[in-house]
């Protein structure tokens, strides 16, 4: 066991990595104290490493603050691991079929683009969808970086961006944008003076969407991990669940809490019986929603703003979204096996919509442009069967990567094991939230989604060199 720690402790900690390199080349005491301060950090530049270990922070730094900070992080670590992967070949490789989920659904949009008129602009807003390569890229990167300080460096800002949702929250203000752009969503539908938490981004469903996934994973790191750091992991899952609270996304908070259920449940390494629960779960929590028993047991007037806005949920009194839902079932049916194109759906949702609002004589409050609310629905309505099977094998793929090897460890390597099963749970919540909204092609929460696969696929590869092949 005294081994297993070791070799824990170095591929988290880069210094010793980059001391014992330097032990190989012994040099007298005043020289290197001379050339380390004169040539280190030259030195240091011109390494690939470097800059793959500074892209990788960046990327974890901004991804709660700034979409232009992701974008521009995405495309330079592309470029750098690209770039070094040229210049020194034998990072270890994923399998085959883990590779092939990660193409398989771009493979999908392309395949339907070309299907439908105009091709060439079909296939234009796809180079939006580049960060779906993510988890590839981070595969060998991770293996550079204490992947403790780079989670730390995740959830500092969360933890601001949560507490400044809170403040969002109760005074509705927005101070990271000029007057005349400011971007703030009062909760007037139940009846209170409370606003929508959205952090730094644009929407408070995308804020929801991107916390969620982070209550699990650090309630796990808080769970499994040693020493004062759990109290630190222990501060980030709060800072998540408060900010996914103050967002008021009821389908954050419906993944949310599915995340923290399967995590208590222990999937992956489980599956038959946490689902089992969770689609009991589910399907009892609507059906309290819907029968409107919390208006008998709780009154209105005197609740919270978020109890109010749990007590006004009702699919069957606003059925816009099930109308919505119709409306890109006509589409489906008519373009079952490759849909209507990625990013088309504006152009062939309208005529639907005004279809159904017609059969209802009802009158839709979004425009009727606008997505379908539910990430299977719109895969299915812009890329077909193809499409949704290609995306569902995705997470299929990724889940079983992780579970396989999270039994595999049995009580071996908490830290990885915490890594696998706090973020699988919190992309199975995703997926929960899914159902209520097109989470999935929000660049934020995407960028999120894909971090958790990243290091989901890392952690495995983790386990599987640190277990004796016979025990593989």
């Amino acid at each position: 066991m005294a081994g297993v720690k070791n070799t824990e402790k170095t591929a988290d900690d880069p210094i010793c990595e980059g001391t014992r390199r330097l032990s190989q080349f012994p040099v007298p005491n005043h020289e290197f104290r001379r050339a380390s301060h004169a040539f280190a950090l030259p030195g240091a530049l011109r390494k690939g490493e470097t800059w793959l270990r500074i892209f990788t922070y960046a990327l974890f730094l901004s991804a709660a603050v700034s979409i232009a900070g992701i974008s521009a992080s995405i495309i330079l670590l592309y470029a750098a691991v690209l770039y070094h992967g040229r210049r020194q070949p034998g990072w270890e490789h994923l399998p085959v079929w883990i590779v092939a989920a990660f193409l398989f659904l771009p493979a999908a949009a392309v395949i339907s683009a070309l299907a439908n008129p105009d091709p060439l602009g079909n296939l234009l807003p796809l180079r939006k969808e580049f960060g779906i390569f993510l988890p590839l890229a981070l595969v060998p990167v991770l293996a550079l970086v204490n992947r403790r300080r780079l989670l730390l460096t995740l959830m500092v800002p969360l933890v601001v961006m949560a507490a400044y949702a809170v403040i969002q929250h109760y005074w509705g203000v927005d101070w990271l944008r000029p007057e005349g752009k400011k971007l703030i969503t009062s909760a007037t539908e139940v009846g209170s003076d409370l606003f929508h938490g959205k952090g730094a981004f644009s929407h408070h469903l995308t804020f929801t969407g991107f916390m969620l996934i982070n209550v699990p994973l650090f309630l796990a790191l808080a769970w499994k991990d040693q020493g004062r750091r759990r109290w630190i992991w222990a501060l980030g899952a709060a800072a998540a669940a408060v900010g996914v609270a103050a967002s008021l996304g009821r389908s954050g908070w419906f993944g949310a809490g599915i995340g923290v259920i399967l995590l208590a449940l222990g999937f992956p390494r489980r599956v038959v019986v946490p689902l089992t629960l969770v689609v009991a779960v589910l399907g009892l929590s609507i059906t309290v929603v819907e029968s409107g028993v919390l208006r008998k047991v709780i009154s209105y007037e005197n609740a919270p703003g978020i109890v109010k806005r749990l007590m006004v949920t009702s699919v069957h009194r606003d059925r816009g979204r099930l109308y919505s839902w119709e409306a890109a079932w006509i589409g489906i049916r008519e373009r079952p096996l490759l849909g209507v194109g990625y990013s088309n759906d504006a152009d062939y949702l309208p005529a639907y919509r005004t279809t159904v609002a017609e059969k209802y004589n009802y009158t839709f409050r979004i425009n009727l442009g606008t997505h379908t609310h539910n990430v299977y629905i719109q895969i299915l309505f812009e890329l077909g069967i193809v499409g949704l099977v290609a995306y569902v094998y995705l997470w299929i793929a990724v889940f079983g990567w992780g579970g396989h090897w999270v039994r595999r460890a049995g009580t071996q390597f908490p830290f990885d094991s915490a890594i696998i099963r706090g973020a699988s749970a919190g992309l199975a919540g995703s997926m929960v939230a899914g159902i209520f909204e097109n989470n999935f092609f929000d660049a934020e929460v995407q960028t999120m989604i894909m971090m958790a696969m990243g290091l989901i696929l890392h952690a495995g590869l983790v386990i599987r060199n640190r277990i004796p092949s016979a025990a593989r």
